[in-house]
C-alpha cells in the first residue's frame, strides 16, 4: 500500500510539472548567463534580420517544421537531459522581433544549456 501511494504522489507530481511548464509564463531572456531557473522558457529579441536567425538555427541543427511557418524543433523525446538532444522548440515572432524558445516535453530546471541555445542562435559566431 506504500508503494501505491509513492507511486502515486510520483505521477501527480510529474503532472503537476508538466502543467506548470506548458502553462506557464515565458522568461525575458538576458545576456547575463544564470546560474539555475525554475521551468525555463526563453522569450529572445533579436535585432539581426530574420533570415540571420533562421541561418543560425540551421547551423546548431534545428529543422523547420513544415507543417508550422516560423517553428523549427531539434532533439528528441527519450535519451538524456543535456540541451544537445532534448527537444527543444522555437518560434520565430517576426512582428515582434524576437523568438521563442522552450523545451517540448517538459524541463523542471536550468543551469544555462537552454541560456547557451539562444545565445548560438542570437550570436553570428556558432561553433
Amino acid at each position: 500500500m506504500d508503494y501505491v501511494i509513492i507511486l502515486v504522489t510520483c505521477i501527480l507530481f510529474l503532472a503537476y510539472s508538466k502543467y506548470s511548464y506548458s502553462s506557464g509564463p515565458f522568461k525575458q531572456w538576458q545576456n547575463a548567463q544564470p546560474k539555475f531557473v525554475w521551468f525555463p522558457k526563453y522569450i529572445v529579441s533579436f535585432d539581426q534580420p530574420i533570415s540571420e536567425i533562421q541561418n543560425n538555427l540551421q547551423k546548431i541543427g534545428f529543422v523547420e517544421v513544415a507543417t508550422q511557418e516560423g517553428v523549427y524543433t531539434r532533439g528528441k523525446v527519450y535519451g538524456d537531459f543535456s540541451a544537445k538532444h532534448l527537444l527543444l522548440q522555437v518560434e520565430i515572432l517576426e512582428d515582434k522581433k524576437s523568438f521563442r524558445l522552450l523545451a517540448k516535453t517538459f524541463v523542471l530546471f536550468d543551469t544555462g544549456d537552454l541560456w547557451r541555445v539562444c545565445k548560438e542562435v542570437v550570436s553570428s559566431k556558432n561553433p
